[in-house]
C-alpha cells in the first residue's frame, strides 16, 4: 500500500486542524462604519470553558478529499509565566480535548483512489499571553481508527492513525489587535516552528503497511486583519449582539471571516476558504457550540488616563479593589511590576510609564497596543485588565499651527 504522504495529510486535516490556525494580502474596501465599537482584552479565569464544533472540507489535485468534524473543548486551568525563546510571558494555560471524525477518498498506489473512514480522539493544551490572547505555543496529540475499502476482493481493511504536533508562534500569533475599533485594520507576520509526526498502520492482503512522516519545520506567513462592521448573529441557539465582524486575507490566498464577542470573550463563530483550483481547496467552518464562564472571583476593575499616549509617556492606571487590598500593577511587555494599595473605599491608583516597544501588529489605529494587568498582591485569583495604546506624535505642520495673521490697515 503506497501512499504515505496522503495518510499523512488526512490525519494532519482530522487531528490537528483546530491547531494549525489559518495564518489568512491587504484588506479590500468593506461596507462603510455602523458606528462605534470598542472591545478591550478580557479576563480569562480557572476553569472557563468553550466548546467549539469545526467543519473542513478539503480536496487536493492527487485526488484526495476529506470531509472532517472535530468538536473541541478548551478549558483554562493554569495562570502560569513561561520563558520562550528568551522572552518571558505570563500565559494562561489551557488543555483541549475532544472527538474528530473524518470520511472521504485517498489514492492509493495500484488501486486508484478508494473510500476511507477514521474517528478518534484528539487532546493537547495551548499558553494565551495573558496581556493581549496572543498565542504562543500549542500542543497536540491525535489517535484515530477506521477503514480503508481496497475494493473487490479486498474490501474493507483497518486503518489506525496517530500523531502528535507541537507549533512554536515567533512572535506570538495576535489575532486580535486590542483594544478592537470599528475602521480598524492590522497585520501580523509570523514564523510557525512545528515539530511532530504523523503516523499511520494499515492492513492490506500483503500484511501490514506503515508510514511515518515528519512534520518539523518553519513556515511563515502574513496576514491582514480589519474591522469595519458589527452584526447580531446567532451561534448554535445564542445570540450575540453587535458582534465583531473581522476579515482576514493570507499573502498566498485565502481569506476568512470571524466573529468576536465579549459575552463570550472569545471567537464564536469563524470560516476559512482557500481555493487554488477546482480540485485543490480547503473550506472550514468553526462555530461555538457551548461555554462556561465563571463569575469574576475579585472585584477589582482598572481603567488607563489616558488610553491613547506617546510611546514611553505618562499614563495614570486607576480603579477599585477590596478596601485596604495590596495590589500588584504589571506591564508585562517590559516586564514591569509596581505595588500600591486600595484606600479604605477601596480605590486605587498609580502613575506610570507606557511601553515604548512594537508589538509586531501595526494597525491604523496605533502603533504598538500593550495590556496593564491589576490583580491582587496575596494569592491572586482573579485579576482585570487594561490595554494602552501607543500612538506617535503629530509631527506635521498645518495650518492650524500658526496663530492668524494680524494686517494692518492703513488709516
Amino acid at each position: 500500500m503506497r501512499g504515505g504522504k496522503g495518510c499523512a495529510c488526512l490525519l494532519a486535516i482530522a487531528l490537528l486542524s483546530a491547531l494549525s490556525p489559518s495564518l489568512p494580502a491587504r484588506p479590500s474596501p468593506g461596507p462603510a462604519p455602523v458606528g462605534p465599537v470598542f472591545v478591550d482584552a478580557p479576563a480569562w479565569f480557572l476553569n472557563d470553558t468553550w466548546t467549539y464544533t469545526t467543519h473542513a472540507l478539503t480536496r487536493a489535485p492527487n485526488g484526495m478529499r476529506t470531509d472532517t468534524t472535530l468538536v473541541l473543548t478548551t478549558r483554562i486551568v493554569e495562570v502560569t509565566t513561561q520563558t520562550v525563546r528568551s522572552t518571558s510571558y505570563t500565559t494562561y494555560n489551557a488543555t483541549t480535548n475532544g472527538n474528530v471524525t473524518t470520511d472521504g477518498e485517498i489514492p492509493l498506489g495500484g488501486l486508484g483512489t478508494r473510500p476511507f473512514h477514521l474517528q478518534g480522539t484528539s487532546s493537547g493544551w495551548v499558553w494565551t499571553d495573558r496581556s493581549d490572547l496572543a498565542v504562543i505555543v500549542t500542543n497536540q496529540t491525535g489517535n484515530a481508527t477506521g477503514w480503508v475499502d481496497l475494493g473487490f476482493p479486498f474490501g474493507r481493511q483497518r486503518l489506525d492513525a496517530d500523531g502528535a504536533t507541537t507549533i512554536l508562534f515567533l512572535p506570538a500569533l495576535e489575532d486580535y489587535d486590542f483594544p478592537l475599533e470599528l475602521a480598524d485594520a492590522w497585520s501580523h507576520t509570523v514564523t510557525a516552528n512545528t515539530t511532530g509526526y504523523i503516523h499511520f498502520r494499515a492492513q492490506t492482503p500483503v500484511g501490514p503497511q506503515e508510514n511515518t512522516t515528519s512534520l518539523a519545520g518553519e513556515t511563515s506567513a502574513s496576514t491582514s486583519l480589519w474591522l469595519n462592521t458589527t452584526e447580531d448573529i446567532i451561534v448554535s441557539g445564542m445570540r450575540f449582539a453587535n458582534a465583531t465582524h473581522i476579515h482576514t486575507a493570507a499573502n498566498g490566498g485565502g481569506s476568512g471571516d470571524r466573529w468576536y464577542h465579549p459575552d463570550a470573550k472569545n471567537v464564536v463563530r469563524s470560516e476559512s476558504h482557500a481555493v487554488a483550483a477546482v480540485n485543490d481547496y480547503s473550506h472550514v467552518w468553526v462555530n461555538l457550540t457551548a461555554m462556561s464562564l465563571v463569575a469574576p472571583p475579585w472585584p477589582g476593575t482598572i481603567a488607563l488616563t489616558p488610553q491613547r499616549v506617546d510611546p514611553g509617556g505618562w499614563i495614570t492606571a486607576s480603579g477599585t479593589a477590596s478596601p485596604n487590598e495590596d495590589l500588584v500593577v504589571s506591564v508585562p511587555v517590559l516586564p514591569a511590576t509596581f505595588s500600591t494599595r486600595a484606600s479604605a473605599g477601596g480605590a486605587w491608583s498609580i502613575r506610570l510609564r507606557a511601553p515604548t516597544m512594537d508589538d509586531f501588529t501595526p494597525a491604523n489605529a496605533d502603533v504598538g497596543s500593550h495590556g496593564v494587568l491589576v490583580e491582587p498582591g496575596a494569592t491572586p485569583s482573579g485579576w482585570a485588565i487594561a490595554t494602552v495604546q501607543l500612538v506617535l506624535p503629530d509631527l506635521s505642520v498645518g495650518g492650524r499651527d500658526f496663530p492668524p495673521v494680524q494686517r494692518h490697515v492703513p488709516d
